[in-house]
C-alpha cells in the first residue's frame, strides 16, 4: 500500500510542472488573440520573467524523476526480500518432509529376524541400550576411578545399540542450519526452531541426546542443537537418568534442561496422607 502511495507522489511531482507550463502557455496564447489585449512586447517581457519559475519547475520534474528511480529501487528490494522469504519457506517445509521421510525409512532387524521401521526402530534400539547399560551400573561411583569405566562403557553401548542414522541426522542438521543462516530476527528464528522441535517425539529426543553425547565437541550439529535448544531443553524430561545428563555436561559443557512443574502442596505430604485415609475409610 505504501509503495502505491509513493508511486502516486512521484507521478504528481512529474505531472504538476508539466500541467502548470501547459496552463501558462494557454494563458499567453489566449491574451495574444484579444484585440485590445496586452501588447506582444509586454507578453514577451512577462514570459522572460517567468524563466525563474520555469527553472523551478524543471528542478521539480528532475526531482520527481530521481524519486521515481529511488522508489523503483526500493520496490525491487522489497520484491527480492519477498522472493527470498518465499524460497526459504518452501525449502524449510520441504526439509521437514524429507526429515519425516528419512525417519520413516530407518529400518532394523530384531533378534527374532523381524523388521522394524521409523519410531518403532528407534524404540527398539533404545530398549536394547537401556538393557545393556544397566549392566554397567556397578561401575557408577562418583569421584572414583570406577567412573572412567562407566563413562567408557556408556560410549561403547551408545555406538553398539544406537546406530548413527546418517540421513536422518543430516536432514535435521540441514534444517537447523537453514534457519540459523537465513533468519536474522531472533524471535522469528525461535519460532522456526520451535516448529522443528515440535516434530521430535520423546523417543527421538532421547536417541538424539545419546548420539550427541558421543559426537565430537566441535560437531556442527552439536553447535546447532545448543543454539536451538530443541533437544537439550527436552532431554531431561524424557526419562534420561540424571547421571547421564551430568556426564553430558562434563564432556560438552552444556546443561540439559530438567525443569518441571512443582507438585502442589508438596510441603504438606503428611496432611495429604491423613486426608486420603479419612475419605478412604468412609
Amino acid at each position: 500500500m505504501s509503495a502505491l502511495k509513493n508511486k502516486r507522489i512521484a507521478i504528481t511531482l512529474l505531472a504538476a510542472p508539466i500541467a502548470l507550463m501547459l496552463i501558462y502557455g494557454a494563458a499567453v496564447f489566449w491574451m495574444s488573440l484579444k484585440a485590445d489585449g496586452v501588447a506582444i512586447s509586454d507578453i514577451a517581457a512577462f514570459g522572460d520573467s517567468f524563466g525563474v519559475v520555469t527553472a523551478l519547475f524543471t528542478a521539480l520534474a528532475f526531482g520527481g524523476l530521481i524519486l521515481t528511480v529511488l522508489l523503483q529501487g526500493n520496490e525491487l528490494s522489497l520484491q527480492r526480500k519477498e522472493l527470498a522469504e518465499t524460497r526459504f519457506t518452501n525449502a524449510f517445509f520441504k526439509l521437514i518432509d524429507y526429515y519425516k521421510t528419512n525417519l520413516q525409512n530407518i529400518t532394523i532387524r530384531t533378534a527374532d529376524k523381524s523388521q522394524l521401521s521409523g519410531i518403532d526402530a528407534l524404540i527398539y534400539q533404545l530398549s536394547l541400550f537401556e538393557k545393556y547399560q544397566k549392566e554397567s551400573d556397578i561401575w557408577y561411583v562418583k569421584n572414583s576411578e570406577k567412573m572412567k569405566v562407566y563413562e567408557y562403557q556408556l560410549f561403547v553401548e551408545v555406538d553398539r545399540s544406537l546406530m548413527r542414522q546418517y540421513r536422518y541426522m543430516s536432514t535435521l542438521e540441514s534444517l537447523l542450519h537453514l534457519v540459523d543462516s537465513q533468519v536474522e530476527d531472533v524471535s522469528l528464528k525461535n519460532i522456526y526452531w520451535g516448529i522443528v522441535g515440535s516434530q521430535l517425539t520423546a523417543h527421538e529426543v532421547k536417541y538424539l541426546f545419546y548420539r550427541l553425547l558421543v559426537e565430537p565437541t566441535n560437531s556442527s550439529l552439536l553447535s546447532l542443537v545448543k543454539r536451538s535448544g530443541i533437544v537439550l531443553n527436552r532431554a531431561g524430561k524424557c526419562g534420561i537418568p540424571i547421571k547421564h545428563t551430568e556426564i553430558f555436561r562434563s564432556i560438552h559443557g552444556l546443561d540439559v534442561g530438567r525443569a518441571r512443574q512443582k507438585l502442589p502442596h508438596r510441603n504438606l505430604r503428611k496432611d495429604i496422607r491423613n486426608i486420603r485415609r479419612k475419605y478412604q475409610n468412609k
